[in-house]
């Protein structure tokens, strides 16, 4: 987390790269602990809102990964991570930051996705 907190509702953080690490974690307690393994069911727990905002949220992640459940692969944890981000604040996830971003989390993180 960043020193100087200005944002009452979000957490900021010192770089993009802890951001991310922060979200993968997040993501993985979802999708592991929770049982959480579908784009409507990570949504609804990511950013609950229950009305037209999480629709629209729950939509725009859907038709980015042409799909709705979230297999247990980096390759899923990524594109669902692209999708939210643009979705979110309109930020471009790389391949790149991602993979950044996973060699910074916990070995049980990093192996619990696969591929």
């Amino acid at each position: 987390m960043a020193k100087g907190q200005t944002d009452k509702q979000f957490v900021q953080f010192v770089s993009v790269t802890y951001g991310l690490r922060a979200a993968i974690i997040l993501l993985t307690k979802y999708h592991r602990d929770y049982n959480l393994k579908t784009v409507p069911e990570i949504v609804h727990r990511w950013a609950p809102d229950g009305g037209e905002a999480e629709k629209n949220y729950i939509t725009h992640v859907r038709n980015t990964l042409f799909k709705s459940d979230i297999n247990q692969t980096r390759a899923d944890l990524f594109k669902l991570m692209q999708a939210m981000c643009w979705f979110e604040s309109r930020y471009n996830l790389s391949q790149l930051m991602f993979n950044t971003a996973i060699k910074e989390c916990p070995l049980s993180v990093q192996n619990y996705w696969r591929g």
